[in-house]
């Protein structure tokens, strides 16, 4: 039985649209297939940031022959009294290149009619598939859209490349001016720019070695064994399922690194650590025995863990006193200065971090300095 691989290579996705979007493509490609009377025995759903793909099992080469009753005039119409065909059938007859002998009456629920049936050949699957996939990848509904083309075709992300091989033949077709080939795309800064793809059976070997996991479940199970491996004795990693599902789709090959921050923001409550290091940052929270919060964190980067910049792990000390100054910039510094001198203020929580050493001024700096840094920082690691 034959294989049909299907890649479809976009800019970085949102990490939360994958899934859903991977699912779509599984059902619109469900439904070709069954619309072409054919079924798959088994469909593979690769993803990451930057592509969306699946791979059948056992199709068939052709589809089914397909049988057809073309319905013409009612009898009462079609023959006459003598039973021969009359002017209105022998014209249905003549209309669609049938000898005469070939008629038959037909009941149906409206009563009986003149007409034949005939058996269509199936059509070879891959003819199929190139005339339908466009619209399998034009049916993928996306939360937010955008355009990149004279076309003003809408998508989630530019899309940049296409694979559509059947066993070792390439599927032929073209979309939004991007014609379908076996070029894959290796990891961003690691991998090879293009990865030829021989056949389906090498698809995930070949982007492995080019330091893809196409597979979610094979990301999943990496962050979380180097998660358990970098935690220090007497510590856990505090429990946050749907942030290790999101971290699984924010990297096409994670490795987990150990950072740490200033202990003395562990004075700071727990609720605003976590907050700031999970949403902010995508960092797991570390907890000791008695479930206090420590210092040192985990992040799922999207390089091996070898080429990171140490910056990162000044991040997070940014991201606490940000935190505050975000709120305070738009208040009157003096107003909340007599208010609580040496003090970072939030208008909710009262004094969050008091310094009582440092000056109005320094702090105000600080604070402007902390807001610009992190924001060049974050934009710098999303290119």
């Amino acid at each position: 039985m034959n294989k049909f691989l299907f890649e479809l290579g976009t800019e970085e996705i949102p990490a939360k649209m994958i899934e859903p979007a991977l699912n779509q493509l599984e059902d619109g490609f469900r439904k070709l297939l069954s619309e072409s009377s054919v079924q798959a025995h088994a469909i593979h759903l690769y993803s990451s940031p930057r592509r969306l793909a699946l791979l059948a099992e056992d199709l068939p080469h052709t589809q089914p022959d397909q049988q057809s009753t073309i319905i013409g005039p009612p009898e009462r119409v079609a023959r006459g009294h003598n039973g021969e065909l009359t002017r209105a059938g022998e014209g249905f007859a003549r209309q669609h290149g049938i000898p005469s002998d070939q008629l038959e009456m037909i009941e149906t629920d409206k009563g009986r009619y003149l007409g034949f049936r005939q058996v269509n050949p199936g059509s070879p699957l891959p003819a199929v598939l190139a005339s339908g996939l466009g619209m399998v990848i034009a049916q993928i509904a996306w939360p937010r859209n955008m355009y990149w083309r004279e076309s003003r075709f809408r998508f989630v992300r530019p899309i940049r490349w296409l694979v559509a091989l059947w066993n070792t033949e390439i599927v032929d077709f073209e979309f939004e001016g991007i014609r379908s080939n076996r070029f894959s795309s290796g990891h961003r800064l690691l991998g090879a720019p293009e990865v030829e793809i021989p056949s389906p059976d090498r698809y995930v070997e070949l982007l492995r070695e080019n330091f893809v996991l196409v597979d979610a479940g094979q990301r999943r199970a990496k962050i979380a064994q180097e998660l358990a491996e970098l935690t220090p004795g007497g510590c856990t990693v505090l429990d946050d399922p749907e942030l290790l599902e999101l971290t699984c789709f924010l990297n096409e090959h994670p490795a987990a690194v150990l950072g740490r921050f200033e202990s003395s923001f562990l004075k700071l409550p727990r609720e605003i650590l976590v907050t700031v290091m999970r949403h902010h940052q995508k960092y797991f929270a570390v907890i000791g025995d008695s479930e206090e919060l420590q210092s040192p964190t985990r992040q799922a980067t999207r390089t091996d863990a070898s080429g990171l910049d140490t910056s990162v792990y000044s991040v997070p000390a940014s991201r606490m006193l940000s935190f505050s100054g975000n709120r305070i910039a738009r208040r009157n510094w003096k107003s909340v200065w007599r208010a609580s001198p040496g003090s970072l203020f939030s208008k909710n929580s009262g004094v969050i971090w008091t310094r009582p050493d440092v000056s109005r001024r320094s702090v105000v700096g600080s604070l402007r300095t902390t807001r610009l840094f992190t924001r060049r920082h974050c934009c710098a690691r999303r290119t």
